[in-house]
């Protein structure tokens, strides 16, 4: 399901397309869960301000980061 998730929010981030903001309150917890909660403040103000361009930079980043 992650995967699958961050797949639909870089998609919605590179076409700065406003239903990021949705599937980002639908997939908290996925999203909490790939960031740490300082970054996922972060990334949360940045898709709300639609700072789409850092926001998406930031999750590319998450998603390749290794998560235990």
């Amino acid at each position: 399901q992650l995967k699958l998730v961050v797949e639909q929010m870089t998609r919605h981030l590179a076409e700065f397309d406003a239903a990021a903001s949705d599937c980002l309150e639908a997939n908290r917890g996925v999203f909490a869960s790939l960031f740490s909660a300082e970054e996922f403040g972060k990334f949360e103000q940045r898709v709300q301000g639609y700072a789409f361009g850092e926001a998406l930079a930031q999750l590319e980043q998450a998603a390749r980061a290794p998560r235990g």
